[in-house]
This record gives structure tokens, sequence and C-alpha cells, in this order.
């Protein structure tokens, strides 16, 4: 059953059979530090179910003696996920949002080229970075306690231009 989905998706991929980076290949993406924070965990882990292979890292940071601020790092690799899947992964990535609250906002964005979304809440100093890479990897800058400056910052540690190499190889 695997391998009859393996072959599905290779087919909604336009005929590429595409594996996952492994989960340490996207681990070593992860900064080992932040501006004003240090890195208090990191993970990696690589999934196949059903056909689907897909890798993920995360990187845990915080600031403060009991980590009053803290920024969440994921990268994701979809791997071999058909475009539909992705796309429900990213489907901010396709359209176009500017939204306003009193509290915060929602907006569409281009980071280095990516298209991506930026989500804050300027009451509770919590917010979002999100972009997608190479039509394959998400990547999601998260945190609670801190700026917008601050997220994107954590972003510009991270070296997407290396991530979007790695897709090249498959």
């Amino acid at each position: 059953m695997a391998e009859q989905n393996r072959q599905t998706l290779a087919q909604m991929n336009q005929g590429k059979v595409i594996e996952a980076v492994s989960g340490d290949t996207l681990k070593a993406l992860l900064p080992a530090d932040l501006p004003g924070m240090k890195r208090t965990e990191a993970s990696a882990e690589r999934t196949q179910a059903m056909g689907v292979d897909i890798a993920k890292a995360d990187g845990r940071y915080a600031a403060g003696e009991n980590g009053e601020s803290n920024v969440t790092i994921a990268i994701t690799d979809t791997g071999n996920m058909a475009a539909p899947m992705r796309m429900g992964l990213a489907g901010w990535a396709m359209a176009q949002v500017n939204r306003e609250t009193d509290s915060g906002y929602e907006k569409s964005m281009t980071y280095k080229g990516y298209k991506g979304l930026e989500e804050y809440n300027k009451n509770d100093k919590s917010g979002a970075v999100r972009v997608f890479v190479a039509e394959r990897f998400l990547v999601e800058v998260e945190g609670d306690g801190v700026t917008m400056d601050t997220l994107k910052q954590a972003l510009d540690k991270i070296d997407l231009a290396k991530l979007s190499s790695t897709a090249k190889g498959s």
C-alpha cells in the first residue's frame, strides 16, 4: 500500500520521486543562538507514512530568567507530499492577506524572494513569520514576548538559499 501511495504521489509530482532530506540536514540549518537568546532545545525527525516522506527540525530559544521571551523555529521538508497537500500546509503562500485589527495584523509579504506571511499581536507581543522556500520547505518562526523585528532577525539567521539548494538534489 505504501509503495502504491509513493507511485501515486510521484505521478502527482510530475513523475518525480522526491525524498525528504534528513532531519539532521534541517537541524544543521537551525541557528545556534539568536540575538539575545540561547538555544534551549533542538530536535529533528523524518517520518514516512502511507508513502508520504516528511522531515522536520525544531529549535527553541529563550531569554530572561524564566524564558519570558521565547522563539521557536520549525523547518519542514514536505518531501514528496503532492502539491495540493502542500497548499493545505502553506495555502497562505497562494493568497494575498492584509488584515489589521486594534490588537495586531496579518499580512502577506515577500522575504528574500520567498512568499511569506507575518502575523503579530501587539497586546501580548506574540507573532509569527512563515515563508515557503522552493515550493517545498516551510520555515516558521514563532515567538512570545518579542517584537516582530526579533522574529525577522531570527529568520535572518537561517540560510534560506542553502535550504533551497537542498531541494535541487531531489
